[in-house]
């Protein structure tokens, strides 16, 4: 990268992780989020009651990077006086789950593994896990930043670990199971009654434990009320603190369910609810992206306005209506087109070619009745027949309907159609699935509800 005297492309499409060495250069915290959330857990240390927050946004406006910012912090913060134990867990495969009570034990048990992956970490296996996101780094650079990111999380291992890794021990014990993998696969042990019982020895060790519970909102809509319900006892118990990241938020969630939206905001809107939103100002966007700049330079006096002039830079704030995760995409791609062309600073023309499009795009699609926003995503998965009776009866549209539908999109170029017989085949046109897809992935309450 040595057009732009960089020396890696510093634009990150994924969330960050809290064991990435650079989390600091690379996390931005804007309004001050993380900083008031870690001095509220702080100051509920040595209180009883429990403190429950939820931080809701949609998806790319940065829940999982925040959640994994406090973690970062509770790490790095460990001193005799503050004994708090993180556990950061992404509650995987819930939007197959049908069953509130697979749900109760998908999320225990997960948080019950994360909680043993934590306390059995050593200086070795948490130098390995950092060294993963070091491997394209220059290697004096990886080298201090391993070794600082280790310093700033030891006390932690010489403090809180042991303590915390001998209340999982004696707990493992009292069930008589040598391995955690023992007794999660055993169905006659109550998950939540394991984790309870974690949290009164860690208790009585003054440890408090955190629990940080991520893509919860992935799971189906009447499942996650119902799981939220049973287990308000769970959330509302004492010597605990709780995050939960949404899409929507508990009101949001309750809104669409026709429920008592006070039911369960009671359970996370004390103190206050978190809500994310888009970067809405230049200034804002510019801490962000020049930071990033400024980091990965080769020269550490260079101003990132000359690489990443303010014109363009308010172009992808635009385009990307200031969502976290595209805006970043725009810049790792704008700079990396300007790179390849050799260019000594980024310029309009080296933004994607579908950038433009895409704001479009999702203007077309928000504006779209939903009978045929289900056609559209339908024919992401297989060519369509008007014809098809099966197909009318899933979309719930006559076959007229639906002839007129496909029509309209051919005429509008999202899809073509090909002879087959006396009908036609509609095939979504590959231009139109990456657009659609990228919506799905940056923009996704657009197709929100939509089978």
């Amino acid at each position: 990268m040595s057009c732009l005297d960089m020396l890696f492309n510093p634009f990150s499409q994924a969330p960050l992780s809290y064991l990435d060495p650079f989390f600091e250069q690379l996390f931005i915290d804007i309004d001050n989020r993380a900083k008031r959330i870690n001095e509220l857990i702080t100051s509920y240390k040595n209180i009883e009651n429990p403190l429950r927050l939820s931080i809701s946004g949609g998806r790319g406006y940065g829940k999982t990077t925040l959640l994994n910012a406090i973690v970062h912090e509770i790490l790095r913060m460990t001193q005799d006086g503050i004994r708090l134990i993180p556990v950061y867990s992404k509650i995987s495969g819930v939007a197959y789950i049908h069953e509130p009570d697979e749900l109760i034990k998908r999320v225990y048990s997960q948080v019950l593994g994360d909680l043993y992956t934590l306390v059995n970490l050593s200086k070795s296996t948490l130098q390995k896990r950092v060294e993963r996101y070091t491997r394209s780094m220059v290697p004096d650079v990886a080298k201090s930043a391993i070794s600082f990111a280790l310093t700033s999380i030891n006390p932690f291992l010489t403090i809180v670990t042991p303590v915390a890794r001998k209340v999982v021990d004696d707990v493992l014990e009292q069930y008589h199971a040598k391995r955690i993998e023992d007794l999660l696969i055993n169905p006659s042990i109550s998950k939540l009654h394991v984790l309870e019982t974690v949290i009164n020895e860690c208790s009585e060790k003054e440890i408090k434990p955190i629990f940080i519970m991520d893509e919860l909102d992935k799971a189906i809509l009447d499942v996650l009320i119902r799981f939220f319900r049973s287990e308000r006892r769970f959330f509302e118990s004492y010597n605990r603190i709780i995050i939960v990241a949404l899409s929507t938020g508990i009101g949001g969630i309750m809104s669409y369910s026709g429920g008592k939206i006070a039911d369960l905001q009671r359970i996370f809107d004390a103190p206050s609810p978190i809500s994310l939103m888009p970067i809405t100002t230049l200034e804002d966007a510019e801490r962000i992206v020049y930071a990033r700049l400024q980091w990965a330079s080769m020269d550490k006096k260079i101003n990132p306005r000359k690489i990443f002039p303010l014109p363009v830079l308010e172009r992808v704030l635009d385009i990307s209506d200031g969502i976290p995760a595209p805006l970043m995409e725009l810049c790792a791609k704008a700079l990396d087109n300007a790179i390849n062309e050799k260019s000594i600073y980024v310029d309009i023309k080296h933004l994607p070619f579908y950038a433009e499009e895409f704001k479009v795009m999702i203007e077309y699609f928000s504006l779209l009745p939903q009978t045929e926003k289900r056609v559209i995503k339908r024919a992401l998965q297989q060519g369509l027949f008007a014809s098809d009776r099966e197909l009318q009866e899933k979309l719930s549209v006559s076959r007229s309907r639906l002839s007129q539908i496909l029509r309209k999109f051919e005429k509008n170029g999202l899809v073509i159609s090909r002879p087959r017989g006396r009908e036609k085949l509609y095939y979504i046109t590959d231009e139109t699935k990456a657009k659609i897809e990228a919506i799905l992935r940056f923009r996704p309450e657009i197709f929100e509800h939509v089978d």
